[in-house]
C-alpha cells in the first residue's frame, strides 16, 4: 500500500517528507481539523525493540512538555498496528540546512536568537537535546526558526531517561557534539552551547570545523584532542567581537562556556548591537526572496524563559508586605549583586550606583543646602488589615495645607450664598406687601411714601 493510500487513526497520510535510521516523517492531515502535520513513524523494525519505542514515547512526552515560539510543537502520540506515531506542527520549509552559507549577519543573529531562547526553556526544565544541527532547526513561514526532534533528548535527574541511555553509549552528530557527549560523560546544558557555537561557526564560514575528516570516530577523536582553529583564522573579515563569541561557544571544557542560553545570547547580542544596530531585526528574517527583506517586519524578539531568576533583599514597607525584587535579566539592565554578598554599607552602595551622577560642583555656582524636612511618621494598621490608601499611607505636609485652605474657602463662600438667598426672600417679601396696600388704600399708600418727608421736616422745623 503506497503512502498516500494510508490512513493512521485521524491522520490521512499525503505523501513522505524525508526518511531517517529509525523514522520516516511523513506531511498528513488531520481529518477532523483539516490542519496539515508532520506525522513521525517509527519503522515496524525498530518498534519491535521496547526500548527504541520508549525512547520514541519520550521524545513526544519531552517535546509536547515545551511549548514556545521557537520549538516545534507536538499535536499527539499514537499506536496503530502496533507502530508508534508522533504528530507535530508541520513547518513547511524544511531545515535550515538548504540555507547553510547563505545567510547575512543578521539572518544568522535571528537563527541563533531563536536556538538559545528555545534551549533556555528546556534549561529551566532540566532537559538537554544533545542532537542540535541544521537538519533539526525548521525554517517557519514567517522567517523563524524552530528546534526539532528531540529524539535523544535527556532529561536531567530523570529515572526514566537513566533507564533508557547506557552507561558508556554516544548519542548524536559527530560534528555537532561537545567533547564530554563524544566521551559518554555526563552532559549539561553546556553541551547544547557547544552544539550552537559549532552551528554559529557554519553559518559564519558556511563549513563546520573538522569538514576535512570524514569518518565519524575520527571526528570524535578531534573533537575531545584537537582545540578548534579560532573562526576569524578561517574569515579574517569577521568582526573580532563575534570571533570571540564562538570561541568561548566552542571552548573543550564545559565550565569555559557561557553558563547558559540567556547569558550566551546577552554576549552576542552586544557584538550584533555594536555592528548592525539596533534595527537589525528589519533584516533577520529568513525569506526564500531577499528582495522582501526591505518590507518584511522585524524579527520578534525571541522570549527568554530564565528572565527574573535571581532576587534582591529589599526592606519590607511598614505594614509587612513582603517585598522582594526580581533581579533583572542581563539583556534589560545590569543589576548589582544580593545585598547579602555585599559589605554592610552595601545598601546604600546599591542606592547610589543606581542614580543619576551628581554635577561637578567645581563648574557650578554653591547653593545653599535645602532645609531639612521632617519626614512623615507612616501608620501602621491594626494587625489582620490591609492598609487603606486613604487612611494608613502618610500625608506629606503641603498636600495637607493645600487642603486646609481649599476646605476654609468653601466653608465662607458658602455663608454668602446662605446670605444672599435670604435677603432675595425678604425682598420678595416686601415687594408683594407694598402692592398689596397700594391696591387696597392708595390715599393710605401715599401717606405712608410721604410719612418719612414729613417726620424729616418736623423734626428739621424743630430743631430749628
Amino acid at each position: 500500500m503506497s503512502g498516500a493510500d494510508r490512513k493512521v487513526g485521524r491522520f490521512r497520510i499525503l505523501h513522505e517528507l524525508g526518511r531517517g535510521g529509525m523514522a520516516t516523517v511523513y506531511l498528513a492531515e488531520q481529518t477532523d481539523l483539516g490542519r496539515r502535520v508532520a506525522l513521525k513513524e517509527l519503522s515496524s523494525f525498530h518498534a519491535r525493540d521496547e526500548s527504541l519505542a520508549a525512547r520514541f514515547l519520550r521524545e513526544a512526552q519531552l517535546s509536547g512538555s515545551l511549548s514556545h515560539p521557537n520549538i516545534v510543537t507536538v499535536h499527539e502520540y499514537l499506536v496503530s498496528d502496533g507502530v508508534p506515531y508522533i504528530a507535530m506542527e508541520y513547518c513547511q520549509r524544511g531545515s535550515l540546512r538548504s540555507s547553510i552559507g547563505q545567510l547575512t549577519l543578521a539572518q544568522s543573529a535571528g537563527v541563533l536568537e531563536g536556538v538559545l531562547a528555545g534551549l533556555a526553556l528546556a534549561e529551566s526544565r532540566g532537559i538537554v537535546h544533545r542532537d542540535l544541527k541544521p537538519e533539526n532547526l525548521m525554517v517557519t513561514t514567517e522567517g523563524g526558526v524552530k528546534i526539532a526532534d528531540f529524539g535523544i533528548a535527556k532529561a536531567l535527574d530523570s529515572a526514566v531517561t537513566a533507564n533508557l541511555t547506557m552507561t558508556g553509549s554516544t548519542v548524536g552528530t559527530p560534528h555537532y557534539m561537545a567533547p564530554e557527549q563524544a566521551m559518554a560523560a555526563e552532559v549539561s546544558a553546556a553541551t547544547d552551547l557547544y552544539s550552537v557555537g559549532i552551528i554559529a561557526f557554519e553559518l559564519l564560514t558556511g563549513r563546520v570545523p573538522y569538514a576535512d575528516t570524514n569518518t565519524p570516530m575520527a571526528v570524535l577523536l578531534r573533537q575531545v584532542n584537537e582545540k578548534i582553529p579560532s573562526i576569524h583564522s578561517i574569515n579574517p573579515d569577521l568582526d573580532p567581537a563575534l570571533a570571540e563569541w564562538v570561541d568561548g561557544m566552542v571552548a573543550k571544557r564545559p565550565e569555559d562556556r557561557p553558563e547558559n542560553a540567556a547569558l550566551a545570547w546577552e554576549s552576542l547580542e552586544d557584538a550584533v548591537l555594536s555592528l548592525l544596530g539596533p534595527r537589525w531585526r528589519r533584516q533577520a528574517r529568513l525569506l526564500k526572496n531577499r528582495d522582501e527583506l526591505t518590507t518584511a517586519k522585524p524579527l520578534t524578539p525571541a522570549p527568554f524563559a530564565s528572565l527574573g531568576q535571581h532576587t534582591i533583599d529589599v526592606p519590607a514597607p511598614a505594614w509587612g508586605i513582603p517585598a522582594s525584587a526580581p533581579e533583572m535579566h542581563p539583556m534589560a539592565g545590569t543589576v548589582p549583586k544580593s545585598v547579602d554578598t555585599l559589605p554592610p554599607d552595601g545598601v546604600a552602595q546599591i542606592s547610589r550606583e543606581t542614580q543619576a551622577p551628581a554635577p561637578d560642583r567645581r563648574f557650578a555656582n554653591p547653593a545653599p543646602d535645602p532645609p531639612a524636612r521632617r519626614e512623615p511618621v507612616v501608620p501602621v494598621p491594626p494587625a489582620g488589615r490591609r492598609p487603606h490608601a486613604n487612611v494608613d499611607m502618610p500625608v506629606r505636609q503641603g498636600a495637607a495645607v493645600g487642603a486646609d485652605a481649599s476646605q476654609r474657602g468653601d466653608r465662607s463662600l458658602t455663608r454668602w450664598v446662605v446670605l444672599a438667598v435670604v435677603m432675595l426672600v425678604v425682598g420678595l417679601v416686601a415687594a408683594v406687601v407694598a402692592i398689596f396696600a397700594v391696591h387696597n388704600s392708595p390715599a393710605r399708600a401715599l401717606r405712608l411714601w410721604h410719612a418719612p418727608y414729613e417726620l424729616g421736616k418736623g423734626h428739621s422745623r424743630h430743631g430749628g
